[in-house]
């Protein structure tokens, strides 16, 4: 952003580095890889800055839920379906954990299904990172629910 002064100014975080509040330093992007892994998810993006554990917010594939005999029209249905959010847990215990290198404060506490793709423009940049404060702004009241 440039000031009236024409003097740049940097928004937003320079690394996507997440800090939690006991000050562990934590990298999302190998956590969102492995995530992403699962036939189950289709995006993601690891939160957590500033809390006691991480989250992450999870685009879901309804495709491999409907193969899996779990029915469902649509996110919403999806997030109110028991066995959805149990296949979810266990998918999320299984990738993250300390037989697949991650230590235990990188473990994915909360989640919450999000209804909508990422999309190039809006929460991706053109090379497809992740806009991460465009997300947590547009989120913000998942995110909020999750810690709380």
């Amino acid at each position: 952003m440039v000031t009236y002064n024409d003097c740049i100014k940097i928004l937003g975080r320079s690394k996507d580095t997440i800090v939690l509040l006991s000050g562990e330093n934590i990298e999302p992007l190998p956590l969102e890889s492995k995530l992403t892994q699962s036939s189950f998810i289709d995006q993601c993006m690891v939160v957590g800055q500033d809390q006691k554990f991480l989250g992450v917010l999870i685009v879901p594939n309804l495709d491999a839920f409907r193969t899996a005999g779990i029915g469902a029209g649509s996110v919403s249905d999806l997030a109110e379906h028991s066995s959805a959010r149990s296949t979810m847990e266990q998918e999320i215990r299984l990738l993250v954990r300390a037989e697949t290198g991650f230590k235990t404060f990188e473990r994915i506490v909360a989640w919450r299904f999000i209804p909508k793709a990422f999309e190039i423009g809006d929460e991706l940049t053109a090379t497809l990172k992740l806009r991460r404060h465009i997300v947590v702004g547009k989120y913000a009241g998942l995110i909020t629910e999750m810690y709380s």
